[in-house]
This record gives structure tokens, C-alpha cells and sequence, in this order.
């Protein structure tokens, strides 16, 4: 018999403090770069006899700015990220404790919620080093954003009262990449942690939950699973409530035929359900 049980979902309260940060970050980043555009908007009369001069001087400048905030970016990576996948790790085993409960002897779950495999240390290092590059990578895409709008002013391809409106445009771009980051990576390192505590249960099945939170949620993730499709071929008619082996995931994408896990998709936010059998009486 299959018993069920309660699924494990990705924190959304781990990822809204996560954007938070990020988003303070950008504000003060956008900040620091708007004293550069104070400078040219001061030399506009030079700037319309000679725009010449100006091509290395803002590229050098905004160097300059771009390599510092690279480094803060860095720095918060490195020094947020690690006690970030930890308490990630210690939300999975609090929610895999609770739905393991009535399962799983009260000394196998403590057991869950101290030890740490090398092979889930292994993927923690993964998970914390994809975190701190997609992290870093942030001020060098703003910088590149802010050069060109500034360039096309100078060049004269944008009038100077478009300038704010540009910069503007500009950091709500970095804003949207912070959020899709918190977000996607906030639920492929949840999902990626519960998977290896599946297997440290020894959990052999997973049943897949459409978590209802996106706005725009893929129609292939929240279609219900008729209850026989896919279970040879892995393509079910849907995957919501599909019920797969762990080693044999699914696929995930219709168009490219990509098999995987919640998460692993770009800001899916599926959770799973680990499924126990028991035999009958």
C-alpha cells in the first residue's frame, strides 16, 4: 500500500529575504553609479564640441565602479551563501521530519536532521558556488547597461532628458534578475537537498506537486496526471501528482523532451512528495 504524505515545498520566506538583500544591493550599486551621469551632465556644452575625449574616460570610470561593486557582490556571496544552503538544509529536514513523522522512527529523524553525507556535502559546494557566480555576475550586466545608455547619449543617438527614464529602465532590469536568481535558486537548492535526504531515507518514489504560487505557471507542471501515462516512458499527460522513481525523472519540458526534477526548470517553484509503501495486513 501507498501511504501519503505531506510534500516538501521550496521557503517563499527564504526567497523574499533573499531578493531583499539583493535588491538593497542594486539600490545602493544604482546609486553609486548615478554620481558618473552627475559628471557628464555637467559637461554636456564640452561634450557637444568634443565627444571625443570621453570614450576612454567612461569606459575608465565606469571600470572602476564596475570592479568595486563586482567585489561587494562577491563578498556578499561568499560570505551569505554558505549559512544560506544550511538553513535551506535545515528547512528540508524540518519539513521531511514532519512528513516522514508517522513513518520513520523518532531516532532515524533525528538522524536525518544532524547528519550530513559526503555526497549531499558535495552537492551544498555545488549549490554555493552556482549561487556566488550568478550573484557576482549582476554589477558587470548593470555596468554594460549603464556604458551603452551613457554612449548614446554622448553620441547623441538619445536626447539627455531620456537619461533617467534609460537608468531607471536599467536597474529595474538588474531588480528582475535578483528576483529570478532568489527565486530560482532558492528552489533548485531546496529541491536538490531533499532529493539526497530521499535517498538517505531511503525513499524510492516521488510524487510531483504543482505548488500553485507563479503567476504564469507552466500548463505541462499543473495539468493533473491521469494516473497511467508515463510511467514506461517517463511523459506522462501531466505532471502534477505523477508518480516516478527517484534514478528515472521524468520529463519536464515537451518541447525539448528534458527530464529532471522540480526546480530545475527556470523559476519552477514544484515541490515534491516522498511516497512510503508498506504491505497490506
Amino acid at each position: 500500500m501507498i501511504r501519503r504524505n505531506k510534500p516538501l515545498v521550496p521557503p517563499y520566506a527564504m526567497e523574499l529575504q533573499y531578493r531583499k538583500e539583493l535588491y538593497a544591493l542594486i539600490t545602493s550599486m544604482a546609486k553609486d553609479f548615478s554620481t558618473i551621469l552627475e559628471i557628464y551632465r555637467k559637461k554636456k556644452s564640452e561634450i557637444a564640441m568634443d565627444a571625443s575625449w570621453l570614450t576612454t574616460d567612461i569606459q575608465d570610470r565606469l571600470k572602476r565602479l564596475g570592479d568595486k561593486w563586482e567585489e561587494r557582490f562577491k563578498q556578499y556571496a561568499e560570505n551569505t551563501t554558505p549559512d544560506r544552503v544550511q538553513k535551506m538544509l535545515k528547512q528540508t529536514d524540518l519539513q521531511l521530519m514532519e512528513s516522514l513523522k508517522n513513518y520513520m522512527a523518532v531516532e532515524q529523524l533525528t538522524l536525518i536532521g544532524t547528519a550530513i553525507p559526503v555526497k549531499l556535502r558535495q552537492i551544498m559546494k555545488v549549490n554555493i558556488a552556482e549561487n556566488v557566480e550568478l550573484i557576482t555576475s549582476l554589477p558587470e550586466r548593470y555596468r554594460r547597461r549603464i556604458q551603452s545608455i551613457i554612449t548614446g547619449v554622448i553620441n547623441g543617438d538619445a536626447p539627455w532628458n531620456q537619461l533617467q527614464k534609460e537608468i531607471a529602465h536599467a536597474k529595474g532590469i538588474s531588480m528582475r534578475e535578483a528576483k529570478t536568481i532568489a527565486r530560482d535558486q532558492t528552489n533548485k537548492v531546496f529541491n536538490s537537498l531533499a532529493l539526497r535526504r530521499f535517498e538517505q531515507c531511503g525513499i524510492t518514489k516521488v510524487r510531483w506537486i504543482h505548488s500553485h504560487a507563479a503567476k504564469e505557471p507552466r500548463a505541462y507542471h499543473i495539468r493533473m496526471w491521469d494516473g497511467k501515462s508515463g510511467l514506461e516512458d517517463g511523459r506522462p499527460n501531466g505532471l502534477n501528482h505523477f508518480v516516478f522513481e527517484m534514478g528515472n525523472p521524468p520529463i519536464i519540458d515537451e518541447k525539448t523532451g528534458q527530464r529532471g526534477y522540480p526546480g530545475d526548470l527556470i523559476n519552477c517553484g514544484c515541490g515534491m512528495e516522498p511516497i512510503t509503501e508498506f504491505e497490506s495486513i
